[in-house]
C-alpha cells in the first residue's frame, strides 16, 4: 500500500455550511460501464477438454467420497461471483416444452451450500456499473421464448424461419436475461445492479451455438438507444454523465463465432468489434479454453475492439487473473470508496473548511495491485473576504468562522 503526501490546496470560493454541503461529482465518481457478453453455447457445458462433458450426478444428493469436475460455464460462474461452498455438480434433464427441450448436450449445474463473495464482480461491485449479455442462438426474431428472447434489430428475413434475430437475450428472458445498469451513481444503486448481475449469470443455461457478431451488434444498439445509456434530457431517465462516462464491452468466450458471422445481413466478429470501438467503446475479450486456432480470431477481435489482444486463460485462476487485469484497465484513474468528508470546524481563522478524501488505483506495475492514496484540502478565503462570484464586499455568512 503506497501513500500519496497530502496536498493543502488554497482556493478562493464562496464556502457553504457543512452541514449543507454536497461535494460536486468527480471523475473518479463517474462510475465505468462494462458490458459482459458471456458465452453461453452449448460447448460451455464442457470440461476444459474439447468435447468431453462433465461427470456430474444424477441425483439430487451430493456422493460421498466422489470427485466432481468443473465444466467451462461452472468456472466462470465461480469466478465471476464467488466461490462456490461444498461444490458439486448435477446432471439434469432439460424440461420437455422448455427452449432447449431436446438439445443433445446435457444440462449440468454447480450445486453448493453457499457462495463466498470473492468474486471479481464482488471485488469491483463499488466501481464498476456492470450489465450482463448471454447468448440469443435461436434464428427467429421472437421477443419470447420462440426467438430466444430477442434484443435489438432484426436482421434478415428467411424463407424458413422469417426475421432472423440473433446476438443476445433480452430482460424478459428467465435464464440469463438481459441487465443494463440505471443511470443512478450512488452505491446503493450500483450495488444492487450488480447483485442482479450475479443473479442472472448464476442461472444462465449453456445451449446453441455462438453468435459472437451479432451480440456485439446488440451490444452497440443498447449503448446507442438503451434509456439507461442514453445521454440524460428533460424528457428522460438517461445518464447524465453520457458524455465522459467509459462504456465498454466485455466478451468472455470459449470459442469461435458460428452464428450471423458476416451472414444475414451481420457483419463479422472483427467488424462489429471495430464498429463499437469507432463509436467509442472499447471490446476486451477473454478467450477461455479455447480450440486449436481459435485464439488467432478472439486477438483479432480485441485488436479490432481497440484492446490489442485477447487475454488468454485455460483455467479458474488464469480466468480471474485475466479479468482483474482487464477491468483495471478499464477504470483508470483514482477512484474514491468513500464521499468527500467536508469539516467547517476547523479551529483557523484562516482555514474556513477542511476536506478529507481516500482513494485507490490500479498500481503502475500491475492492474491487480491496488494503490492507496489520501488527500486533505483546506477552503481559506481571502483577506478582504470577498465574494468573488458575486463581486460584493464584506463577509458573507460563509466566511464566518464557526465552531
Amino acid at each position: 500500500m503506497t501513500q500519496r503526501l497530502q496536498r493543502l490546496a488554497l482556493l478562493v470560493m464562496l464556502m457553504v455550511p457543512a452541514s449543507s454541503f454536497a461535494a460536486p461529482v468527480g471523475f473518479y465518481d463517474i462510475k465505468p460501464v462494462v458490458l459482459i457478453i458471456l458465452d453461453t453455447s452449448g460447448s460451455m457445458s464442457y470440461v476444459a477438454k474439447e468435447l468431453t462433458t462433465p461427470a456430474c450426478t444424477l441425483s439430487d444428493k451430493k456422493v460421498a467420497g466422489q470427485t466432481y469436475p468443473y465444466s467451462r460455464d461452472m468456472i466462470a460462474k465461480e469466478v465471476l461471483t464467488g466461490t462456490f461452498n461444498d461444490f458439486w455438480c448435477r446432471q439434469r434433464l432439460r424440461p420437455a416444452g422448455r427452449y432447449d427441450a431436446g438439445y443433445p448436450i446435457p444440462w449440468f449445474t454447480p450445486e453448493y451450500s453457499s457462495q463466498t463473495q470473492d468474486g471479481i464482480i464482488d471485488s469491483h461491485k463499488e466501481r464498476i456499473k456492470f450489465g450482463l449479455m448471454t447468448f440469443d442462438s435461436i434464428m427467429s426474431a421472437g421477443v419470447d421464448a420462440s426467438g430466444g428472447w430477442s434484443t435489438g434489430l432484426n436482421a434478415a428475413s428467411h424463407a424458413n424461419v422469417g426475421l432472423i434475430n440473433l446476438g443476445v437475450q433480452n430482460e424478459s428472458a428467465p435464464y440469463g436475461r438481459l441487465y443494463v445498469p440505471a443511470s443512478a451513481d450512488d452505491f446503493p444503486a450500483i450495488q444492487a445492479g450488480n447483485a442482479i448481475v450475479q443473479e442472472h449469470i448464476l442461472k444462465a443455461i449453456p445451449f446453441g451455438g455462438t453468435p459472437i457478431s451479432p451480440a456485439l451488434s446488440d451490444a452497440f444498439f443498447l449503448l446507442k438507444k438503451h434509456k439507461h445509456l442514453i445521454k440524460k434530457t428533460t424528457t428522460n431517465d438517461g445518464d447524465p454523465y453520457a458524455n465522459c462516462r467509459a462504456r465498454d464491452v466485455l466478451l468472455i468466450t470459449d470459442g469461435r463465432p458460428t452464428l450471423g458471422e458476416g451472414n444475414y445481413n451481420y457483419k463479422s466478429s472483427v467488424k462489429s468489434a471495430e464498429s463499437l470501438f469507432k463509436s467509442g467503446h472499447k471490446v476486451f475479450v477473454v478467450g477461455f479454453n479455447l480450440a486449436t486456432g481459435v485464439s488467432s480470431i478472439v486477438n483479432e477481435i480485441a485488436e479490432a475492439g481497440g484492446t490489442t489482444a485477447a487475454h488468454i486463460a485455460s483455467t479458474a485462476a488464469q480466468l480471474s487473473a485475466a479479468l482483474s487485469n482487464i477491468l483495471g484497465k478499464a477504470t483508470p484513474g483514482i477512484h474514491s470508496r468513500t464521499r468527500t468528508v467536508a469539516t467547517n470546524i476547523t479551529y483557523s481563522s484562516t482555514d474556513l473548511q477542511y476536506q478529507l478524501n481516500t482513494g485507490y488505483s490500479s498500481a503502475f506495475k500491475s492492474d491487480i495491485d491496488i494503490a492507496g492514496y489520501g488527500e486533505v484540502t483546506a477552503y481559506r478565503c481571502t483577506k478582504e473576504c470577498k465574494d468573488v462570484d458575486r463581486g460584493r464586499s464584506g463577509p458573507p455568512p460563509s466566511c464566518q468562522r464557526r465552531g
